[in-house]
Formats: C-alpha cells, structure tokens, sequence
C-alpha cells in the first residue's frame, strides 16, 4: 500500500470540518424552527445545539456508535414531532461518517508526517 501524506490527509480532515461547520448550522435552523413551531421545547432545544456546538460526538443518531464520547444523548427525530428534526439527524450522521474517514486516515499517517504537521486528530 502507498504511503499516505500529510497532504491527503488535510483534503479529507477539511471535508470533516466542512460537514461539522454544516452541522452546527443545522442545529441552529433546528432551534429557530423549535422557537417558532414548538416554544415551550425551546429550552430543550437550546440545551442540545449548545452540546452539539461544544462537543458534536456527545449526541448521535438513534441508530449510529462508533464515533460518540461514552454516555452520548440520544437524537431521535420521532421525540420531536412538533418541527421536522430529519436535517439534524442527517448532519449527525453525515459529520460521524466523514470523521471516522478523517480518523482512519490520520490513523494511518507515518509519525514523521504527523509531526511534519504539528496536529492531532482535531475535533
């Protein structure tokens, strides 16, 4: 197998932080949607955008693992049947899915490469 670069793995760690940068805008769309459509969930709703903001992999899909912290909350659209959650829920799948690639490729840089860089497996 070639060895991967440094280079290789920043085109696919942007495309992570482009997905979570996609999330977070979700999550807002998703408060101000709860805001008009369901008020009295409003300050549910803010308490899951601020952890979705502060720590992505603390809240997953009802049906994913793998990427999530120990203890996740669970994100099920059908517990928010006032307003149309579908586009959170694709975010938090879709921002899981491109980090485990990102992970996997970081996983496997050579050390050299990861010092070249100075990174970590940013978040």
């Amino acid at each position: 197998m070639a060895r991967l670069t440094a280079k290789e793995y920043q085109t696919v760690h942007d495309d992570f932080l482009e997905h979570r940068d996609d999330l977070h805008v979700k999550a807002l769309q998703f408060l101000a949607e709860v805001t008009r459509r369901a008020p009295h969930r409003r300050r549910e709703a803010e308490r899951l955008v601020a952890r979705i903001s502060r720590d992505w992999r603390s809240v997953r899909p009802e049906t994913g693992t793998g990427t999530c912290n120990p203890s996740p909350e669970v994100f099920d659209p059908a517990n928010w049947s006032e307003v149309d959650a579908r586009p959170l829920r694709s975010a938090l799948v879709h921002c899981g899915d491109k980090f485990n690639v990102a992970r996997s490729y970081y996983e496997e840089l050579p050390a050299d490469e990861k010092r070249l860089m100075g990174i970590g497996m940013r978040l």
